[in-house]
């Protein structure tokens, strides 16, 4: 016969094996909102540090993963707290990379768990289980070579569209990442850094290990200056002068990269080089009011056109001593700094 007590501990576990059921785990948390089956996991843990829990129900709660330590349990619920964040990341991005750069707040936690979670995997500490969950969501473990990988695709898909591995550093006005890592990857193999796997998938792109920084350097400094005399700005066409505009592109993937030369980057910083999407924004805008006052326009701060506007600013910024030198010489040169120009 059933004794009354059995029966109220069998009748518990079942709500335990429920929760189990749907929560993955019987890590009941001292504050879960079915209080009673909250204290009866207590109670369990206090029976068998007393030794009053039977050999059987100890042996039964184990099946289902019982936490004998209450700090194991706020341990364990910390983890499947931090593991459905990381499954909101996941339905929200569409992937479980989670950024592991500095942020603040539930983001900053939920990166640093990220991060000790590759660390136990490194060290074989993660429990089996747990490797699994994190898995199925696509977890990545190896969080550099992913973004190695990443990069690849994008290269590859540079390649199909424009038929080569040399993709600009600005396009759009805006920099373009790949072009600074196709540049790391010139520069690593150089120096003996690049994995032999590696080589072996840029190879298979027709990759240009090329970096040449300095050669034809001189000629085309040459070029440029040539250019900047006859045309008074450096917005090289690149219908016309693709090889220049080219070798413009390099340097700046190679200033990025922490790769140029002191030497060039003095002369290009002699002639005003635009090195940023800023630079090249202006010397546009500089372009086209050159134009325009060469054809003999009248070009007048009052407009409401964009190049009106951007001859308001740099108004304002002289008046403000915010315009650099350069930029006030080449603007007096063509008198657009004060009154109207005819």
């Amino acid at each position: 016969m059933v004794r009354p007590s059995q029966r109220d501990w069998a009748r518990m576990f079942a709500r335990l094996e429920a929760f189990r059921a749907r929560h993955g785990h019987a890590r009941v948390p001292a504050l879960w909102p079915d209080r009673a089956l909250a204290r009866w996991v207590l109670r369990q843990r206090e029976l068998s540090r007393d030794g009053r829990l039977s050999a059987h129900q100890r042996a039964t709660l184990e099946r289902l993963g019982f936490a004998w330590r209450a700090d194991q349990a706020r341990q364990d619920d910390l983890w499947e707290r931090r593991f459905r964040a990381l499954q909101r990341y996941r339905k929200r991005y569409g992937h479980a990379q989670v950024p592991t750069v500095k942020t603040r707040g539930k983001s900053f936690a939920l990166s640093a768990w990220v991060l000790q979670q590759r660390s136990n995997f490194r060290a074989g500490t993660l429990d089996p289980e747990r490797q699994m969950k994190l898995e199925q969501l696509g977890f990545v473990w190896d969080a550099r070579d992913a973004q190695w990988r990443a990069r690849l695709a994008e290269l590859v898909a540079w390649r199909a569209q424009h038929g080569d591995c040399r993709p600009p550093v600005y396009l759009g006005g805006r920099r373009v990442a790949l072009a600074t890592w196709v540049t790391h990857q010139r520069t690593a193999r150089r120096d003996g850094r690049l994995a032999a796997d590696r080589v072996l998938a840029l190879d298979a792109l027709d990759f240009d290990w090329r970096l040449r920084p300095a050669a034809g350097a001189e000629e085309r400094l040459r070029a440029l200056r040539s250019f900047f005399r006859q045309h008074g700005h450096l917005c090289v066409p690149t219908h016309k002068q693709r090889g220049l505009v080219r070798w413009m592109n390099e340097q700046r993937a190679l200033a990025a990269a922490g790769e140029l030369g002191a030497q060039i980057r003095h002369a290009l910083d002699a002639l005003g080089f635009p090195w940023t999407p800023e630079e090249e924004a202006w010397e546009r805008s500089f372009r086209r009011a050159k134009q325009h006052v060469d054809r003999g326009g009248r070009l007048s701060a009052g407009g409401g056109g964009p190049l009106a506007r951007w001859l308001r600013t740099q108004r304002t910024a002289a008046a403000q001593g915010r315009l650099e030198a350069r930029r006030r010489i080449r603007l007096r040169a063509l008198g657009l700094l004060g009154g109207r120009v005819s």
